[in-house]
């Protein structure tokens, strides 16, 4: 949801490490969802609507960062082989086009 000024969103800092493999299936655009678990610090943080989500891999200065856009969220199952857990729900994050990234050299998909 836009607040305020045209063109601002609200963002949904990841701020957790993403793994690799997950990190590069969400810039090649194969992964369309992310999930967090169902636990009150995650239940809480998600109750406010976001537009966009960043996404950082690795530590340090210079590490890989991309902020993605949030097209929906819902609670569910999501996909044991995208990184859910097979048999609980989960906070479901649908990702849509890569707005930003550091990476120059993958091109952005949309």
């Amino acid at each position: 949801m836009k607040r305020g000024v045209v063109g601002r969103f609200d963002l949904f800092d990841s701020s957790s490490y993403t793994p690799q493999e997950w990190f590069d299936m969400i810039q090649s655009g194969v992964k369309k969802e992310e999930y967090r678990e169902r636990k009150p610090f995650w239940d809480k943080r998600l109750s406010k609507q976001y537009d966009r989500i960043k996404f950082v891999n690795g530590y340090g200065n210079h590490r890989p960062w991309m902020i993605v856009e949030l097209v929906g969220h819902h609670t569910g199952f999501g996909r044991s082989g995208w990184g859910a857990p097979e048999s609980d729900t989960v906070h479901v994050l649908s990702l849509g086009k890569i707005l930003s990234s550091n990476d120059q050299s993958e091109p952005l998909h949309g």
